[in-house]
């Protein structure tokens, strides 16, 4: 199981992504990635734009 949490960091365009095996935290939205599913990013930014 794989986690992925996207988030602004200290400006609108600063941009982070945490990839984590389960939810770091209970007050962010976390989006659960099927197994064996690919991201890519560049620049906190994907690549490929989600299905979800």
């Amino acid at each position: 199981m794989c986690q992925l949490l996207g988030m602004n960091a200290n400006t609108p365009t600063d941009r982070v992504v945490v990839v984590a095996t389960e939810p770091l935290t209970a007050g962010e939205r976390w989006l659960q990635l099927a197994p064996g599913e690919l991201r890519v990013f560049r620049h906190g930014a994907p690549l490929v734009p989600s299905a979800h």
